[in-house]
Protein backbone atom coordinates (compact mmCIF):
# COMPACT_ATOMS: atom_id res chain seq x y z
CA UNK A 1 0.00 0.00 0.00
CA UNK A 2 1.41 3.54 -0.88
CA UNK A 3 -0.01 6.37 0.60
CA UNK A 4 0.60 9.56 0.00
CA UNK A 5 -0.72 13.13 2.08
CA UNK A 6 -0.98 16.54 0.08
CA UNK A 7 -1.40 19.66 2.51
CA UNK A 8 -0.76 23.34 3.18
CA UNK A 9 -2.53 26.11 4.57
CA UNK A 10 -5.61 26.71 2.87
CA UNK A 11 -5.99 28.60 -0.21
CA UNK A 12 -2.37 27.52 -1.04
CA UNK A 13 -2.57 25.31 -4.06
CA UNK A 14 -3.34 22.07 -2.16
CA UNK A 15 -6.61 21.31 -4.74
CA UNK A 16 -4.66 22.13 -7.85
CA UNK A 17 -1.41 20.19 -6.66
CA UNK A 18 -3.96 17.44 -5.44
CA UNK A 19 -5.43 16.84 -8.96
CA UNK A 20 -2.15 16.94 -10.88
CA UNK A 21 -1.16 13.72 -8.35
CA UNK A 22 -4.45 12.29 -9.06
CA UNK A 23 -3.79 12.90 -12.77
CA UNK A 24 -0.43 11.07 -12.89
CA UNK A 25 -1.62 8.39 -10.32
CA UNK A 26 -5.06 7.34 -11.90
CA UNK A 27 -5.58 4.33 -9.93
CA UNK A 28 -5.17 5.74 -6.55
CA UNK A 29 -8.22 7.34 -4.91
CA UNK A 30 -8.18 10.57 -3.27
CA UNK A 31 -9.32 11.23 0.34
CA UNK A 32 -10.91 14.74 0.89
CA UNK A 33 -9.96 16.93 3.97
CA UNK A 34 -10.26 14.15 6.46
CA UNK A 35 -9.25 16.80 9.31
CA UNK A 36 -12.17 19.14 8.18
CA UNK A 37 -13.23 20.05 11.08
CA UNK A 38 -17.00 20.52 10.26
CA UNK A 39 -16.86 17.89 7.72
CA UNK A 40 -14.62 14.94 8.55
CA UNK A 41 -14.07 12.39 11.43
CA UNK A 42 -15.23 12.60 14.47
CA UNK A 43 -12.27 12.74 16.39
CA UNK A 44 -11.41 16.12 15.14
CA UNK A 45 -12.81 19.47 16.98
CA UNK A 46 -10.54 22.37 15.35
CA UNK A 47 -8.78 23.49 12.62
CA UNK A 48 -5.34 22.59 11.98
CA UNK A 49 -4.87 20.28 14.83
CA UNK A 50 -1.19 19.44 16.45
CA UNK A 51 0.16 16.07 18.06
CA UNK A 52 0.00 18.85 21.27
CA UNK A 53 -3.71 19.32 20.33
CA UNK A 54 -4.64 15.35 20.15
CA UNK A 55 -3.35 14.97 23.10
CA UNK A 56 -4.65 17.18 25.37
CA UNK A 57 -7.90 15.70 23.90
CA UNK A 58 -7.33 11.91 24.69
CA UNK A 59 -6.00 10.97 21.34
CA UNK A 60 -3.11 8.50 21.09
CA UNK A 61 -1.38 10.39 17.84
CA UNK A 62 0.59 7.24 16.82
CA UNK A 63 -3.23 5.04 17.01
CA UNK A 64 -4.60 8.20 15.55
CA UNK A 65 -2.63 8.89 12.53
CA UNK A 66 -2.26 4.85 11.44
CA UNK A 67 -6.73 5.18 11.40
CA UNK A 68 -6.44 7.27 8.87
CA UNK A 69 -3.91 5.72 6.71
CA UNK A 70 -6.16 2.62 7.48
CA UNK A 71 -9.08 4.41 6.48
CA UNK A 72 -10.80 3.27 9.92
CA UNK A 73 -12.27 6.74 10.63
CA UNK A 74 -16.03 7.61 11.76
CA UNK A 75 -16.98 9.96 9.96
CA UNK A 76 -19.13 13.43 11.44
CA UNK A 77 -22.90 13.35 11.01
CA UNK A 78 -24.15 16.79 9.66
CA UNK A 79 -26.49 18.75 11.82
CA UNK A 80 -29.31 20.23 10.11
CA UNK A 81 -29.28 23.78 8.74
CA UNK A 82 -31.33 25.94 9.91
CA UNK A 83 -32.13 26.94 6.21
CA UNK A 84 -32.89 23.41 5.01
CA UNK A 85 -35.82 21.06 4.68
CA UNK A 86 -35.53 17.81 6.97
CA UNK A 87 -35.45 15.96 3.61
CA UNK A 88 -32.40 17.47 2.59
CA UNK A 89 -30.89 16.94 5.67
CA UNK A 90 -31.43 13.12 5.39
CA UNK A 91 -30.03 13.22 1.84
CA UNK A 92 -27.04 14.91 2.89
CA UNK A 93 -26.68 12.32 5.53
CA UNK A 94 -27.22 9.20 3.94
CA UNK A 95 -24.88 10.41 0.36
CA UNK A 96 -22.60 12.14 2.66
CA UNK A 97 -20.29 15.59 1.59
CA UNK A 98 -17.14 14.95 -0.26
CA UNK A 99 -15.01 13.25 2.32
CA UNK A 100 -17.65 10.66 3.18
CA UNK A 101 -17.59 9.92 -0.69
CA UNK A 102 -14.31 10.04 -1.03
CA UNK A 103 -13.84 7.83 2.02
CA UNK A 104 -16.39 4.96 0.82
CA UNK A 105 -14.16 5.47 -3.21
CA UNK A 106 -11.27 4.89 -1.18
CA UNK A 107 -12.30 1.60 0.81
CA UNK A 108 -14.40 -0.14 -2.19
CA UNK A 109 -11.09 0.31 -4.44
CA UNK A 110 -9.21 -2.53 -5.59
CA UNK A 111 -6.09 -0.62 -5.66
CA UNK A 112 -4.89 -0.26 -1.46
CA UNK A 113 -2.77 2.81 -2.39
CA UNK A 114 -4.49 6.44 -1.68
CA UNK A 115 -3.83 10.04 -1.79
CA UNK A 116 -5.00 12.03 1.24
CA UNK A 117 -5.59 16.16 0.06
CA UNK A 118 -6.02 17.94 2.97
CA UNK A 119 -4.83 21.53 4.56
CA UNK A 120 -5.77 20.74 7.89
CA UNK A 121 -2.88 18.02 8.25
CA UNK A 122 -0.14 20.53 7.99
CA UNK A 123 0.74 20.50 11.64
CA UNK A 124 0.71 16.45 11.13
CA UNK A 125 3.13 16.31 8.51
CA UNK A 126 6.21 14.67 10.31
CA UNK A 127 3.72 12.40 11.98
CA UNK A 128 2.10 11.13 8.96
CA UNK A 129 5.98 10.92 7.38
CA UNK A 130 6.78 8.89 10.21
CA UNK A 131 4.30 6.20 8.85
CA UNK A 132 5.85 5.96 5.52
CA UNK A 133 3.70 8.24 3.76
CA UNK A 134 5.42 10.59 0.82
CA UNK A 135 4.30 14.21 1.99
CA UNK A 136 4.09 16.98 -0.05
CA UNK A 137 3.30 20.80 1.33
CA UNK A 138 2.41 24.05 -0.75
CA UNK A 139 3.25 27.25 0.51
CA UNK A 140 2.37 30.75 -0.28
CA UNK A 141 3.51 34.62 0.47
CA UNK A 142 1.22 35.54 4.06
CA UNK A 143 -0.06 38.15 1.49
CA UNK A 144 -0.54 36.44 -1.23
CA UNK A 145 -2.65 33.46 0.89
CA UNK A 146 -4.41 36.41 2.39
CA UNK A 147 -5.82 37.46 -0.86
CA UNK A 148 -7.20 34.00 -1.56
CA UNK A 149 -8.44 33.99 2.28
CA UNK A 150 -10.64 37.05 1.59
CA UNK A 151 -11.70 36.35 -2.14
CA UNK A 152 -13.25 32.74 -0.23
CA UNK A 153 -14.68 34.88 2.60
CA UNK A 154 -13.34 32.23 4.91
CA UNK A 155 -13.44 34.39 8.67
CA UNK A 156 -10.71 33.21 11.58
CA UNK A 157 -13.04 31.99 14.60
CA UNK A 158 -10.88 32.14 17.26
CA UNK A 159 -12.53 29.47 19.61
CA UNK A 160 -11.91 27.10 16.62
CA UNK A 161 -8.45 26.94 16.78
CA UNK A 162 -6.06 26.13 19.77
CA UNK A 163 -4.49 27.80 22.07
CA UNK A 164 -1.20 28.02 20.10
CA UNK A 165 -2.67 29.86 17.32
CA UNK A 166 -3.78 32.61 20.07
CA UNK A 167 -0.52 33.03 21.09
CA UNK A 168 0.96 33.52 17.81
CA UNK A 169 -1.43 36.28 17.38
CA UNK A 170 -0.77 38.06 20.48
CA UNK A 171 3.10 37.91 19.52
CA UNK A 172 2.13 39.46 15.64
CA UNK A 173 -1.34 41.48 16.37
CA UNK A 174 0.09 45.17 17.71
CA UNK A 175 3.04 45.33 14.70
CA UNK A 176 0.49 44.44 12.47
CA UNK A 177 -2.70 46.30 13.35
CA UNK A 178 -1.20 50.20 12.07
CA UNK A 179 -1.45 48.06 8.40
CA UNK A 180 -4.52 45.64 8.37
CA UNK A 181 -7.75 45.32 10.07
CA UNK A 182 -8.64 42.63 12.32
CA UNK A 183 -9.79 39.83 10.27
CA UNK A 184 -6.55 40.25 7.80
CA UNK A 185 -4.61 40.20 11.34
CA UNK A 186 -6.25 36.37 11.95
CA UNK A 187 -5.39 35.33 8.60
CA UNK A 188 -1.77 36.63 8.29
CA UNK A 189 -1.17 35.15 11.82
CA UNK A 190 -2.71 31.78 11.36
CA UNK A 191 -0.11 31.42 8.22
CA UNK A 192 2.51 32.86 10.83
CA UNK A 193 1.34 29.85 13.31
CA UNK A 194 0.85 26.86 10.26
CA UNK A 195 4.30 27.81 9.41
CA UNK A 196 6.28 28.58 12.13
CA UNK A 197 7.75 24.77 12.55
CA UNK A 198 9.72 23.52 9.51
CA UNK A 199 9.01 19.60 8.68
CA UNK A 200 11.97 17.72 10.31
CA UNK A 201 11.71 14.59 8.09
CA UNK A 202 14.06 16.20 5.18
CA UNK A 203 12.19 13.06 3.00
CA UNK A 204 9.31 15.70 3.10
CA UNK A 205 9.13 17.82 -0.07
CA UNK A 206 8.22 21.36 0.18
CA UNK A 207 6.81 23.64 -2.68
CA UNK A 208 6.76 27.31 -3.02
CA UNK A 209 3.53 28.02 -5.29
CA UNK A 210 5.04 31.12 -7.27
CA UNK A 211 8.01 28.11 -8.03
CA UNK A 212 4.70 26.36 -9.16
CA UNK A 213 3.04 28.98 -10.97
CA UNK A 214 6.20 29.74 -13.37
CA UNK A 215 7.52 26.38 -13.39
CA UNK A 216 5.21 23.55 -13.14
CA UNK A 217 6.97 21.32 -15.49
CA UNK A 218 10.11 21.52 -13.43
CA UNK A 219 7.88 20.66 -10.96
CA UNK A 220 6.31 17.77 -11.92
CA UNK A 221 9.71 16.20 -13.58
CA UNK A 222 11.22 17.05 -9.26
CA UNK A 223 7.40 15.24 -7.97
CA UNK A 224 8.55 12.40 -10.85
CA UNK A 225 11.84 12.00 -9.58
CA UNK A 226 10.43 11.74 -5.87
CA UNK A 227 8.47 8.98 -6.69
CA UNK A 228 4.87 11.27 -6.47
CA UNK A 229 3.95 10.88 -9.89
CA UNK A 230 3.41 7.18 -11.95
CA UNK A 231 2.77 8.90 -15.63
CA UNK A 232 4.87 11.82 -15.97
CA UNK A 233 2.95 12.40 -19.68
CA UNK A 234 0.04 13.03 -18.21
CA UNK A 235 0.82 15.25 -15.59
CA UNK A 236 2.86 17.53 -17.57
CA UNK A 237 -0.17 17.26 -20.03
CA UNK A 238 -2.85 18.55 -17.00
CA UNK A 239 -0.51 21.41 -15.62
CA UNK A 240 -0.37 22.46 -19.32
CA UNK A 241 -3.61 22.60 -20.02
CA UNK A 242 -4.46 24.31 -16.73
CA UNK A 243 -2.02 26.49 -16.38
CA UNK A 244 0.47 27.16 -19.31
CA UNK A 245 -2.76 28.88 -21.43
CA UNK A 246 -3.37 32.73 -22.39
CA UNK A 247 -6.46 33.55 -19.80
CA UNK A 248 -5.07 35.83 -17.22
CA UNK A 249 -8.20 37.16 -15.75
CA UNK A 250 -9.73 35.46 -12.67
CA UNK A 251 -13.46 33.59 -12.27
CA UNK A 252 -15.08 34.33 -9.34
CA UNK A 253 -15.32 30.52 -8.42
CA UNK A 254 -14.30 29.53 -5.49
CA UNK A 255 -11.50 27.33 -7.39
CA UNK A 256 -10.33 28.86 -10.76
CA UNK A 257 -8.15 26.01 -12.25
CA UNK A 258 -7.63 27.12 -15.67
CA UNK A 259 -5.43 30.33 -16.33
CA UNK A 260 -1.71 31.75 -16.93
CA UNK A 261 -0.56 30.83 -13.63
CA UNK A 262 2.80 32.82 -14.11
CA UNK A 263 1.36 35.76 -15.24
CA UNK A 264 -0.71 35.69 -11.80
CA UNK A 265 1.39 34.63 -9.29
CA UNK A 266 2.57 38.09 -7.92
CA UNK A 267 -0.66 39.76 -8.93
CA UNK A 268 -1.31 39.93 -4.90
CA UNK A 269 1.59 43.09 -4.91
CA UNK A 270 -0.71 44.88 -6.64
CA UNK A 271 -3.37 44.64 -3.91
CA UNK A 272 -0.83 45.97 -0.72
CA UNK A 273 0.73 49.03 0.05
CA UNK A 274 4.93 48.72 -0.26
CA UNK A 275 4.55 49.79 3.70
CA UNK A 276 2.31 46.79 4.31
CA UNK A 277 4.59 44.74 2.31
CA UNK A 278 7.77 45.48 4.27
CA UNK A 279 5.99 44.83 7.12
CA UNK A 280 4.97 41.15 6.86
CA UNK A 281 8.13 40.50 5.06
CA UNK A 282 10.21 41.70 8.05
CA UNK A 283 7.68 40.41 10.86
CA UNK A 284 7.56 37.00 9.13
CA UNK A 285 11.41 37.01 7.95
CA UNK A 286 12.56 34.24 9.79
CA UNK A 287 10.00 32.10 8.82
CA UNK A 288 9.94 33.25 5.16
CA UNK A 289 13.84 32.35 5.16
CA UNK A 290 13.36 28.80 6.85
CA UNK A 291 10.57 27.81 3.53
CA UNK A 292 13.27 29.46 1.47
CA UNK A 293 16.42 27.21 2.60
CA UNK A 294 13.73 24.03 2.62
CA UNK A 295 11.89 24.10 -0.73
CA UNK A 296 12.58 22.35 -4.20
CA UNK A 297 14.66 24.33 -5.82
CA UNK A 298 13.89 24.90 -9.81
Amino acid sequence: MSVMLITGMHRSGTTHLGKLISASNPKHKSVHEPLNMKLGIRDVDIWYPSSTDLSFRGLNIESFVTSIIKLDVKPKYWPRLPSESFARTIGRRIFGGEFIRSLRKAKSSIDSSFIIKDPFCIKLVDEFSSHNVKCLLIYKNPLSNLVSIKRQNWAVNESEFSEDFLNHKNKYSDKLAKYFDEEEINSLCLWAYLHNELPQDPSIILIDHVDYCRGPVEIVKHLWSQGFIEDIDAAIQYVKSTMLVERTNRSDGLHDFVRNSSELSESWREQFTSAQIDCVEDLFFETLSGLESRKVKI
